[in-house]
């Protein structure tokens, strides 16, 4: 995804109204995170379509009533109807309505797939859904810049959610020493996770919603305050939806001769309407601000639904802990693929780093033992002085490099403001030719490309070369000079780049590191003393990985530009000191540190769990 840059009064306006959009997620989450619950309630698994039937049937009620409550008159009219109707009905635009359709069939799928898995499972494996939603809107919104494009980083993300999905199908089993039980396992519920995995790409049609009100909303009006006619095209589309859906769902049911109760009629009903008032607070949440990275609260959802089923003892597995391991992999991809944190690459690393090596200490001794592999004990009184020798080296040739690194980064920036100014003064005064300043400019903006800083600084000390000093006062003199001596220093230190050997070192101190703290087993030590051993080990290994990044994200600000244009129509451009986007910055940050708590503590519970006994 590109990231735009906002002037100061708009990133203002938009930090004021981050609290609306959570507020909205936060009701979508809890909508959401019923729906498992109600399949269980309702008696969905024994009767999937005819559950879809009344759940539908309380979606259009949820949809009628939004619409005569927020939309009665206005947004649709007699003026109105005509384009609706024929969106509706003619080819190519009624494709999304067909879309819309496709995904109102989700849940009686999970409920089908719940005959064959737990529910637990069954829903922990059905909340990869936005990882496959966001491959699909990156197509559908590809002419909007805010959704990011389709990258190597997000494909490997797309890996780890595919461990978790195994992880969370192997919970289903007690016997994690055969590999062969484990593909038993995976034949023998190949029933629910295909329909599972079928229900996932129901829901990803969803999106087809958005786009045809988006592109509805554009067709009435093309004002921006009417934006949020986009909103109310979207119930419609979900009414049209849940109206087939429903009739579709009942004919299906008939055929089957499927039953439910009243109560099961009621509840179905009751959350059908909760989720299209969910359904309407997240496109509320989306519509209200450009930060797209506000759905990554919604990866809370699977956590939520756990907890209800739980609540209700309705969730069984026979490997809690493989469970768990495996939703903590799906969710922490999930926020990754939709994390805002573009400028650090360290934040995403933490997050990925700490589940990664939670992960592999947990699981190492029947991992070991799985395949079949000879467990490296270590012996003896060494393996911690050897641990412990590797960090400090780690620690003191990374402490150089950032000292050197943030030393010349903030140097290369004063200077870069220094001449900058200097320049431009002189060039407001018609001493100098004025396209000096975007050769400065040029340099400032070349990102370490030496043969583009190269040139353009040839250019600048040739423009100031051409001016005559004789006529000059000495202020004047003493600024030009002052300039000239300081762009020589800025284009000497942009020369400077990574020393290849300090970086290798680095790499190689701080694999052996990790290697000693994850691919060692250490002295046979139980109970309490092996619980603190194996948690310093994840979080030794993972502070190594991010640091390890931190540092590219150092040298990244180093090479970012450090001016950028006041107002670009502007006869006259007026340059400034950048400022980043410190409110998203700051939510990123408290992102990572709630989502980093949380594993880290989820991976305490379980080495608890396993070393010393608690949790039953």
């Amino acid at each position: 995804m590109a990231t735009e840059r906002t002037t100061t009064s708009q990133t203002a306006n938009r930090g004021v109204n981050n609290l609306s959009p959570v507020g909205y997620m936060l009701v979508a989450v809890l909508a959401f995170s019923l729906i498992p619950l109600a399949i269980n309630l309702a008696g969905g698994p024994e009767s999937p379509f005819l559950f879809n039937f009344w759940f539908r049937v309380g979606t259009a009620i949820g949809c009628l009533l939004f619409l005569l409550t927020f939309y009665r008159s206005g947004a649709i009219s007699k003026t109105t109807l005509p384009l609706i109707w024929a969106r509706i009905v003619k080819w190519p635009s009624n494709q999304l309505i067909l879309g819309t359709i496709i995904s109102t069939f989700d849940f009686a799928l999970l409920a089908w797939a719940v005959k064959f898995i737990d529910i637990a499972v069954a829903t922990i494996l059905f909340e990869t859904w936005p990882i496959f939603m966001i491959l699909f809107t990156s197509q559908l919104f590809r002419e909007e810049r805010r959704y990011r494009e389709i990258n190597f980083i997000i494909l490997g993300l797309t890996m780890l959610s595919l461990a978790g999905f195994i992880l969370a199908i192997a919970s289903q089993t007690t016997d994690v020493n055969s590999i062969n039980s484990f593909y038993n396992l995976l034949w023998e519920s190949r029933a629910g996770v295909g329909l599972v995995a079928v229900a996932i790409v129901a829901t990803t049609f969803i999106t087809s919603a958005w786009k045809w009100g988006s592109n509805l909303s554009e067709e009435v009006s093309d004002a921006p305050e009417d934006k949020a006619l986009g909103l109310c095209y979207v119930v419609v589309a979900f009414l049209v939806a849940s109206i087939v859906s429903s009739v579709i769902s009942a004919g299906v049911a008939l055929v089957e001769n499927e039953g439910i109760t009243s109560p099961g009629k009621i509840i179905a009903i009751s959350f059908g309407i909760v989720l299209t008032f969910g359904n309407i607070a997240w496109g509320k949440a989306n519509f209200t601000t450009d930060n797209l990275g506000i759905n990554a609260i919604a990866y809370s959802i699977p956590i939520m639904s756990l907890l209800w089923l739980f609540a209700f003892s309705l969730a069984e597995v026979a490997r809690f802990d493989y469970l768990v391991i495996g939703a903590a992999a799906i969710i922490t991809a999930n926020i990754l693929i939709n994390f805002e944190a573009e400028i650090r690459w360290g934040f995403k690393a933490l997050l990925l780093a700490l589940g990664t090596c939670g992960a592999v200490v947990y699981l190492r001794d029947g991992v070991f033992e799985l395949l079949g592999v000879v467990k490296w004990n270590w012996t003896g009184s060494g393996y911690f002085e050897s641990l412990t020798l590797a960090a400090t080296v780690f620690t003191l040739l990374l402490a150089f490099r950032v000292a050197r690194l943030v030393s010349r980064t903030s140097e290369e920036d004063n200077r870069t403001f220094i001449v900058y100014r200097k320049l431009d003064l002189l060039a407001r005064r018609g001493i100098i030719n004025p396209q000096v300043c975007d050769y400065i400019l040029q340099i400032d903006q070349a990102n370490n490309n030496v043969s583009v800083e190269q040139e353009a600084y040839t250019k600048a000390r040739r423009l100031i070369a051409d001016v005559d000093p004789r006529p000059l006062n000495e202020a004047d003199s003493q600024l030009l000079s002052d300039a000239e001596a300081n762009l020589d220093a800025l284009a000497r230190s942009k020369q400077v780049d990574i020393h290849l050997g300090e970086q290798f070192a680095l790499g190689i101190f701080g694999a052996i590191t990790v290697g000693l703290a994850l691919l060692t087993l250490p002295p046979q030590v139980e109970g309490w003393t092996r619980l603190l051993v194996d948690l310093f080990a994840m979080l030794i290994s993972a502070v190594i990985i991010f640091l390890l990044v931190h540092i590219q994200d150092l040298q990244r600000e180093r090479d970012g530009s450090k001016l950028e244009s006041l107002d670009s129509h502007a006869a006259y451009r007026n340059y400034l000191a950048r400022f980043l986007d410190t409110r998203q910055r700051l939510f990123d940050q408290w992102l990572s540190f709630i989502v980093g708590g949380a594993i880290v503590l989820t991976y305490a519970a379980l080495l608890a769990h396993k070393w010393v006994g608690w949790f039953g």
